[in-house]
Parts: C-alpha cells; structure tokens; sequence
C-alpha cells in the first residue's frame, strides 16, 4: 500500500495557492516564485534575513530547495499589522 499523502511541500503550494515547483530551485526561479528580485535574495543572503540555500563548493552558484524557499515565505503570512506573527 503506498502512502498517498500530501507532504509539507504539497500543503505549503496549496495554502498559499501555488503549483509545486521543482525540487531545486536557482536564484531566478526561486525569485519568479515569491515574487523577489536576484538583487533582494542577495541581500537577505548577506543579512542572514532570507531562505535557507545551498552555495556549492568552488562555485558562485547558489541553488534553494522549493520547500526551504515556501517555508521561509510562509513565516511571513500576518493577519493584520498589529500582530507579530500568525502560529
């Protein structure tokens, strides 16, 4: 019998009304995702603000896994601005 399921992944795509990306994700697509230039994922790099990612070694590239990238962008969901964040 097989575990039909929805993963954090799939129930992450429907909350927030999404068709599941793949896996891996680059700069650009993450970005096309959640709606972020190349420019501001930088910057939450350098800050320490932003998504988890991998850089691979020896390399500038630096890649996102689609649930790492949802869920950071779901830490962000608010119901009104009085409060700090929706559990």
């Amino acid at each position: 019998m097989t575990d039909k399921s929805p993963d954090e992944l799939d129930v992450l795509c429907k909350d927030l009304g999404l068709t599941r990306p793949k896996e891996i994700l680059n700069t650009d697509e993450a970005g096309e995702i959640i709606g972020l230039s190349n420019d501001a994922l930088r910057q939450h790099r350098i800050l320490g603000t932003g998504p988890l990612y991998y850089k691979l070694p020896g390399k500038q590239l630096v890649r996102y896994t689609a649930l790492d990238l949802l869920r950071w962008f779901a830490q962000g969901r608010r119901q009104s601005t009085s409060e700090e964040r929706v559990a």
